[in-house]
């Protein structure tokens, strides 16, 4: 009888624990993650979703990086990390630390006991916790700390030509090779992005390679004219990347003639190559670098905003299996004629050009303002109208983008303009301007927004895919 009067109280305290305490969220880990580089250790961690937001245990973050304390009581949340002490409630967007309000982007979570935050508000959050430098790339999901970063340059050597990669540190990236590409993860190497991510070469078998940041992990794309081999060299500091010669089976001599006539020899047999990958979109994030575009705010450029913006149009494409190149993936500045020259290498079948603005309202759509065509020069176009050929592409993209936007209710027009490097391009090409739908400006960096606007171009440009792919 004492036994199951013990229990029932037990059991009655848990049922009041609960009902005292906010629900806690059920959230299913998936593949996303974030990734830590330190000086004193490199780890990733899993990323949650919860209502459109992602979000990341800060007691894991910390961690490895110091003494660290927890403390659940009820809906409130306790840490301890150093000298810093914190305090949050489950479902509260604001917490304490040292005292000070710190607002975050969303709701704070509990989950078994472990404090989950808005991976959005960790730039704001952890220097409450640590003193070192931190550059946190929010898009990729990357966290720098105490200028940790591998560096690397690139050359060609030798002959034929072969592209050298040298590395400050050690690496030890995850590699492989099909169709004219060799891709370089570097699933735990803290790899920095170089001051262009699109590199060219001149070497016809080893045209180009791109440098990209995507879920935790820096990617490095090498694109080549027949299958590529990669050659990590012993210290791990340099890999180098060939692309072998085409091995050609010669038939065997023909016999001395006869009188009879026999049938006829066939002709050396041809060697075919896997082609490289095909893009069927390129975005072209304005401005960059030493270039900020339009100043939003002391700490708002538009070039900030712009690539967030592309980043979010390419995912969008290749969710709808559209293959899509970034011409500018990092805060770097090209010339309007670097970025033609690379949009019209990739060979796509559209050129999406990103552009935001803090005057209009809604979204502008501009295709180029073509002048009277000029001479061209033998099989070279002029360069300043190389875009005549695909006025009629571009008016389709064009149109398709602002039609969906109407369709959604998102304000949308559709306009004509000398906007470089439009004229210069070789395929269907727009630029599309976004603007605030209010007075604010700042609205322009909220996911809500930049998802609706990448949703829309995406879906436009997958509706028109078979209209765009008629080549004049």
């Amino acid at each position: 009888m004492r036994r199951a009067f013990a229990s029932g109280l037990l059991l009655l305290a848990a049922l009041a624990l609960l009902h005292h305490s906010r629900p806690v969220p059920v959230l299913a880990a998936g593949e996303k993650r974030l990734s830590v580089y330190a000086p004193s250790a490199n780890y990733t961690l899993p990323v949650f979703d919860y209502k459109g937001q992602e979000y990341v245990g800060l007691f894991e973050i910390l961690e490895p990086l110091g003494a660290v304390q927890a403390k659940t009581s009820g809906s409130r949340w306790k840490l301890r990390f150093n000298q810093a002490n914190a305090e949050f409630e489950a479902g509260k967007t604001t917490g304490k630390i040292n005292g000070k309000e710190a607002v975050l982007n969303g709701v704070f979570l509990l989950q078994n006991n472990r404090g989950l935050v808005p991976v959005s508000s960790l730039a704001a959050l952890l220097p409450y916790f640590l003193t070192l430098p931190i550059d946190f790339h929010e898009s990729s999901r990357r966290l720098f700390l105490a200028g940790a970063g591998t560096t690397f340059t690139t050359q060609l050597s030798g002959t034929p030509p072969a592209l050298v990669f040298s590395f400050s540190a050690p690496v030890a990236p995850a590699i492989t090779a099909g169709n004219g590409e060799l891709r370089l993860s570097f699933n735990r190497d803290p790899l920095r992005a170089p001051s262009r991510a699109n590199m060219t070469f001149p070497d016809p078998a080893i045209p180009s390679a791109i440098y990209q940041e995507e879920n935790g992990i820096a990617e490095i794309l090498v694109h080549g004219t027949s299958p590529l081999q990669a050659r990590v060299s012993g210290d791990a500091r340099s890999i180098t990347i060939t692309a072998p010669a085409a091995v050609v089976t010669q038939p065997p001599p023909a016999p001395p003639p006869t009188a009879a006539t026999g049938p006829a020899l066939s002709p050396p047999p041809s060697v075919s190559l896997p082609a490289p990958r095909q893009y069927f979109a390129v975005v072209d994030a304005a401005h960059g670098g030493d270039d900020p575009g339009t100043l939003f705010s002391p700490q708002l450029a538009e070039k900030n905003i712009t690539l967030a913006l592309a980043r979010r149009i390419r995912q969008e494409l290749e969710n709808r299996g559209l293959a899509t190149l970034m011409v500018r993936d990092g805060d770097y500045a090209l010339t309007p004629d670097q970025r033609a020259n690379l949009a019209n290498a990739s060979h796509a079948t559209v050129y999406i050009a990103v552009h935001a603005s803090p005057q209009a309202h809604g979204l502008r759509v501009y295709r180029g303002l073509v002048p009277a065509l000029a001479q061209s020069t033998g099989p070279f176009l002029d360069w300043n109208t190389a875009q005549s050929s695909f006025v009629e592409s571009s008016a389709a993209a064009a149109q398709a983008i602002t039609l969906e936007a109407n369709n959604q209710k998102f304000p949308a027009r559709a306009l004509i303009a000398p906007v470089r490097p439009l004229n210069n391009i070789i395929t269907a090409a727009v630029a599309i301007e976004a603007a605030p739908l209010g007075d604010d400006p700042a609205e322009l960096t909220s996911r809500a927004y930049q998802q609706r606007v990448a949703t829309i171009v995406a879906g436009a440009i997958a509706n028109t895919k078979n209209r765009l792919e008629v080549r004049p």
